[in-house]
């Protein structure tokens, strides 16, 4: 798989410096307009544009179904790992948004990442209807 190569607003500097800037740019804290203003800040300064995301409860599939309406690339990436990365760069595992969000944009950029495939038309309608059929037999 081909290592990308980050978005970056400074010539010549590092891709940690890059990848910095744009997770700082995006954090949990940001309003839904903001991070769509960011990504479209970013896909115009960038010629591939990979969002990457830690799946985690059901709050990153409306996120998703909106990015990828917007022609948005979205990957995912396992908790598992960003757990097992954050341990192994500082040798701690306390939790900080932008501490999650670098090791999740050089998971991405690393090309360890899983597609995000949600499902549409037919198979959004089946999985629908066996979710409310098992939640009927409980």
């Amino acid at each position: 798989m081909e290592k990308l190569r980050p978005f970056s607003e400074p010539a010549g500097s590092s891709d940690e410096d890059d990848i910095c800037a744009v997770a700082q740019k995006v954090s949990y804290k940001s309003c839904f307009i903001d991070v769509v203003v960011a990504f479209d800040d970013i896909k115009r300064k960038a010629t591939k544009v990979i969002i990457g995301l830690e799946p985690s409860g059901h709050y990153w599939k409306p996120l998703t179904w909106f990015l990828k309406e917007q022609g948005y690339q979205v990957v995912l990436v396992n908790p598992y790992h960003v757990k097992k990365r954050k341990e192994e760069e500082d040798n701690s595992p306390t939790k900080n948004d932008r501490k999650d969000a670098l090791i999740i944009a050089k998971l991405v950029k690393e090309g360890k990442f899983l597609n995000c495939l949600l499902p549409e038309g037919i198979y959004a309608d089946l999985r629908n209807l066996s979710v409310v059929s098992i939640a009927g037999l409980n």
